[in-house]
C-alpha cells in the first residue's frame, strides 16, 4: 500500500510518535503512563489482600481484575491516543507561519522557544503580555535586535513524578499560545519562524 504524502509542514515532526509525544496531546495522557499504571495496581493488590486478610474474604474472582484495572486503562489510553500524529499534523498545517521542532515540547522538552521575525521586532512588553496571556509565568529572556529573534520560556516547571502532565500542559499553552496572541502579532509582525529548543 502506497505511504501518503506528507504534508510539507510535518518535516520537522517525528515520523512516528513515542507513547510519552502521544499522551502529551491530551489531559487523559496520563492513563497512559506505564510506571503510573503499575503503581497504582501494586497499591490495589497490597489494600485488596490486607482488606481480604483482615477484614473480608475477597478471594481472587475479585482481586485480581481490580488490580489488573489499572493495566488495562493504560493500555486502552494508549491505543486511544494512536492517531496523535496526525491531530498535531492538521494543527501544524493551519498555522499561518512556520513551526520547527515540536517534538521538543511533544517529548517533555521544550521549555524555551525562539521568535525569528520577517522584518521589524514588535515591543518586547508586547510580545510579553501575548506570552503571558496565555501562560501566565511564561516570559522573554532575551533579544537579539541584529537577528531579529526573541528567545522565551513558558514557565512550567518540570515535574519528575509527572512528566507526562507536564509536557501536555506546555504542549496545551503552546497551542493555545500560537493558535492565538501569536497569529494575531503575525498579522502586524510577520513572523518567520516559531523554534522550540
Amino acid at each position: 500500500m502506497p505511504e501518503a504524502p506528507q504534508c510539507p509542514r510535518d518535516e520537522s515532526l517525528a515520523e512516528h510518535f513515542t507513547m510519552q509525544m502521544n499522551a502529551a496531546t491530551s489531559r487523559l495522557g496520563v492513563l497512559s503512563d506505564i510506571p503510573i499504571a503499575f503503581a497504582v495496581s501494586a497499591v490495589l493488590v497490597v489494600s485488596l489482600v490486607l482488606v481480604d486478610s483482615v477484614l473480608v474474604p475477597l478471594g481472587p474472582a475479585v482481586i485480581v481484575p481490580i488490580a489488573f484495572a489499572p493495566l488495562l486503562v493504560c493500555a486502552a489510553s494508549f491505543v486511544a491516543l494512536r492517531g496523535a500524529r496526525a491531530r498535531v499534523v492538521a494543527w501544524i498545517a493551519s498555522v499561518p507561519f512556520p513551526i520547527d521542532n515540536v517534538n521538543a515540547v511533544l517529548s517533555g522538552a521544550g521549555e524555551f522557544f525562539v521568535l525569528e521575525f520577517r522584518e521589524g521586532m514588535p515591543d518586547r512588553d508586547l510580545v510579553v503580555r501575548s506570552i503571558e496571556s496565555v501562560c501566565p509565568a511564561g516570559f522573554v529572556v532575551e533579544q537579539d535586535e541584529k537577528r531579529r529573534s526573541m528567545s522565551a520560556r513558558f514557565g512550567i516547571e518540570d515535574s519528575r513524578h509527572n512528566p507526562i502532565g507536564t509536557a501536555h500542559r506546555r504542549y496545551l499553552c503552546m497551542r493555545r499560545l500560537v493558535s492565538g496572541p501569536l497569529s494575531d502579532l503575525h498579522k502586524t509582525h510577520p513572523i518567520a519562524m516559531l523554534r522550540f529548543l
